[in-house]
């Protein structure tokens, strides 16, 4: 038989979830014409974190720069890795030139829920009200939707003007899920059983499309207001 064989070694694949910190940019507004401030960092985020790239891969000698694009050889400006870091960086609201070098944080930042009831001590207060409760939760969540071991990586690829390295990690899509829910909230008893309950609650959604380069953000506000005896 003269099929040769060939190893492609293990294979890798999978998702992930970590929770994340990305308030920051929460309540960023569209400026006219619709332009999305965060979405113009995410693309002047990529030179920065391109450079950065380069600078730490050993197969690369000096600091050579692409002459038709300008960026980095081995990671230009639609370099699957750079435009998770510039994703990340941007929608944290962070300084891509600090920022860890990876589509998989490692640390959890966790979120809150607090709950105040202090007004409820007030002696005045308490005459009408049996409970006042002030309530805010913050949670948001980054995901890699899936993950799989590019067979075509090659730590001692060689590469020209024009290429990029092949990443370790193939991904077609990060995300980000981002609620204050509540942003702000309200519950009240009375002393006579009326109670009222106001929250207004804020959502957000972001995903990064890197095969398309597409970025898509969804955002949602709601109120709600309950009255009950």
């Amino acid at each position: 038989n003269d099929t040769n064989w060939i190893d492609q070694g293990l294979t890798e694949n999978g998702s992930y979830s970590v929770t994340g910190i990305f308030w920051r940019t929460a309540f960023v507004k569209d400026g006219p014409k619709n332009v999305n401030q965060v979405f113009e960092n995410f693309q002047d985020n990529r030179f920065t974190v391109a450079q950065r790239m380069q600078f730490r891969d050993e197969r690369i000698i000096g600091n050579p720069t692409d002459p038709n694009t300008g960026f980095p050889i081995g990671y230009s400006k639609v370099s699957q890795d750079v435009l998770i870091q510039s994703f990340l960086s941007a929608y944290r609201g962070s300084d891509p030139g600090r920022d860890p070098l990876t589509a998989f944080p490692r640390i959890p930042l966790p979120g809150w829920n607090i709950n105040f009831n202090g007004l409820s001590k007030i002696k005045p207060i308490q005459k009408i009200f049996s409970n006042i409760t002030l309530t805010h939760r913050y949670q948001a969540r980054y995901q890699v939707s899936s993950f799989n071991r590019n067979l075509g990586f090659n730590a001692n690829q060689v590469i020209q003007n024009n290429e990029d390295f092949v990443p370790r990690f193939q991904i077609n899509d990060v995300t980000i899920n981002e609620s204050f829910a509540p942003l702000i909230g309200l519950q009240v008893s009375t002393k006579n059983q009326w109670t009222f309950n106001a929250e207004y609650k804020k959502m957000r959604t972001v995903r990064l499309m890197v095969a398309q380069f597409n970025v898509t953000e969804l955002r949602s506000e709601e109120f709600m207001f309950r009255v009950g005896y």
